[in-house]
């Protein structure tokens, strides 16, 4: 089954993400995964440069495996330590 995770990063998140960007791309491409990468990227505000989020395509067998994947991604976090501040799983 195919999920589309929607997150919205927090306003000045940069330093985090840069910071975080080589342990959340290990994590999302992780072949141990329950879940498969589909697609992946950042959204942009209308500028077209600066990034406000992320967009992800995963298939994962169930919501509860789509679930854990978000929870495990640090990138998704959204704690006041995360880079976003909205996270939207659809099946």
């Amino acid at each position: 089954m195919h999920f589309v995770i929607f997150a919205t990063d927090r306003p000045d998140h940069e330093k985090v993400r840069d910071g975080e960007q080589p342990r959340h791309h290990a994590y999302i491409h992780d072949p141990g995964l329950p879940v498969r990468m589909q697609v992946a990227g950042p959204t942009l505000d209308p500028d077209s440069e600066t990034l406000n989020g992320s967009l992800f395509i995963i298939e994962a067998e169930d919501m509860a495996a789509a679930e854990a994947f978000v929870e495990g991604a640090m990138f998704l976090n959204v704690s006041s330590s995360g880079v976003c501040i909205l996270i939207k799983l659809h099946p």
